[in-house]
């Protein structure tokens, strides 16, 4: 009887909501994270989801991070001055902080960054026209235009940092697979598709951290594997977004260690491609007659059970300052549905493939509704489920896909830079198969430059109307969180707390 009880209280203080936790840090041990797996993490052009972000962070660091509120906090830069009529940006850096191959880190490493970010392709830092470099710690990005979002886009998004010496003295292939940063720990190695390994930096620039002697991101081919490796110790946090694993955990009584995002949100959905004229949905009667076959509230129920989601027949947050109330959306209409295909020519029926990342149960779950749904109206949905670096490379830079692709995006009010990864030309997500509508454009240029709130709000609102209701291009189901997991001596790990990609390994901890 005794054994059976210490075993208990063993696996009772591995739960979240047992333990306590020491006042003072304790330094040691390697943190080993489950993680959904990532296929670049040397370039941050090419780090593009949430999960890639999260995996770099022990190595690589950004200018500024989300604090309270969501709002940007000084990291990396010291602070900054924006200067809308002058259209420039003033960042000014920290002292004494190096790269892990010993280069400095200064305002020359900067520029070279911001550069090579842009000429990636990616759009997010396309206003910034020229980088002047005052002194070491001191640099002035001039615009050809204002973005209401440039601070997010420079200090955060394009502001992730590597070595500008190891980057140039590397070839693609050795870059792409080896984050060289100023992190807390240094680069060991990527063992693709089972774990990746880093070690404690000594010459970490806040004196004192790390706490930890490493971290493992480790990739599990399987819900049940990863859940089962959380629950008996063999990991000790998880960050996969798998709704299996979230079912699993959270029906053995765990609890997510993040919530509801202050100012932003996971979307989800289905993307279709609008762009081919040989694809079905290049009419737009035929994506309109998809949407009006969707019981959509109730496919939005189904995240919900598996962690944290409200329904939304747009790409914002409901109750946020540019929701939409007057989109209309498409409400379940069967008939509405059936009349629009024989308009478009298919009375007869249409085939459709849908591609979805093959990992989660639920997203095979939803795809199967779906393709009920349809079945009712004359559609045939086919479903593809796809490995995730496949998925990835789809819907990527100059990626395609036919039919309609399972959408996860970040949501959140200033939504113009948001709209432009998807329907601008050289977007990183979903614009290779996107239409790209004039008029759609034009806000999001509007929505981009506009300098404050109330000048953006109905730039903003207009926008989610348009892309929804005059075009058709995607169907939202609704707005989330992905759930995180971490056992209870996993201390100050701060996983999506303020932001979806971001948490703090220089902080973290053992409570062992």
């Amino acid at each position: 009887m005794k054994r059976i009880l210490v075993v208990l209280l063993v696996l009772a203080l591995m739960l979240p909501g047992f333990g306590m936790a020491e006042d003072a840090p304790k330094a040691g041990g390697v943190l080993k994270i489950a993680s959904g797996n990532v296929t670049q993490i040397g370039s941050p052009p090419h780090v593009a989801t949430y999960m890639e972000q999260q995996a770099v962070s022990p190595a690589l660091e950004t200018l500024a991070r989300y604090g309270e509120g969501g709002r940007l906090v000084p990291w990396l830069a010291s602070e900054w001055t924006l200067d809308p009529d002058g259209l420039e940006m003033t960042i000014t850096l920290r002292e004494g902080v190096k790269f892990h191959d010993g280069t400095a880190f200064d305002a020359e490493a900067v520029k070279w960054n911001l550069e090579y970010f842009k000429a990636s392709g990616r759009n997010e830092i396309s206003a910034v026209e020229t980088i002047d470099v005052t002194d070491a710690t001191h640099l002035t990005l001039h615009m050809s235009s204002w973005s209401s979002s440039i601070d997010e886009n420079v200090l955060y998004t394009a502001g992730l940092m590597i070595s500008p010496t190891f980057a140039q003295n590397s070839d693609e292939d050795t870059l792409f697979a080896t984050p060289v940063g100023t992190g807390p720990f240094r680069f060991v190695r990527w063992d693709r598709g089972e774990k990746l390994v880093y070690e404690k930096n000594d010459e970490y620039w806040i004196e004192g951290k790390p706490y930890l002697d490493g971290v493992e991101m480790h990739f599990f081919s399987d819900a049940n594997t990863t859940a089962t490796a959380l629950m008996t110790g063999v990991i000790d946090a998880c960050v996969t977004g798998d709704t299996t694993v979230d079912e699993i955990m959270l029906g053995n009584g765990w609890t997510p260690v993040n919530g509801a995002l202050p100012t932003s949100g996971l979307m989800r959905g289905v993307f279709f491609c609008s762009n081919d004229p040989e694809d079905p949905f290049y009419d737009i009667r035929v994506r309109q007659a998809f949407c009006y076959a969707m019981d959509v509230p109730t496919i939005a129920s189904m995240y919900a059970k598996s962690g944290i989601a409200t329904y939304t027949n747009q790409w914002n947050i409901p109750g946020s300052w540019a929701y939409n109330d007057e989109t209309v959306g498409y409400p379940y209409d069967p008939a509405k549905a059936k009349e629009l295909l024989a308009e478009a020519g298919y009375a007869g029926g249409v085939e459709i493939n849908y591609y979805y990342n093959a990992n989660s149960t639920l997203f095979a779950q939803v795809g199967q509704v779906m393709q009920a749904y349809a079945a009712q109206v004359g559609i045939t949905l086919n479903l593809n489920p796809i490995a995730q670096a496949l998925q990835d490379e789809m819907v990527g830079l100059n990626g395609k896909w036919d039919g309609i692709m399972e959408w996860a995006a970040q949501g959140k009010p200033y939504c113009a830079q948001l709209y432009a990864r998807a329907f601008q030309e050289g977007g990183p997500r979903f614009s290779g198969s996107s239409l790209k509508p004039d008029d759609v454009l034009d806000l999001i240029e509007q929505g981009i430059t506009a300098k404050t709130q109330a000048e953006s709000e109905p730039i903003l609102k207009e926008l989610s109307r348009k892309i929804i209701d005059d075009y058709c291009l995607l169907l939202p189901f609704c707005v989330g969180t992905n759930c995180m997991y971490a056992s209870r001596d996993v201390m100050d790990h701060h996983l999506a707390e303020f932001s979806g990609s971001q948490w703090t390994p220089e902080d973290c901890w053992l409570n062992r």
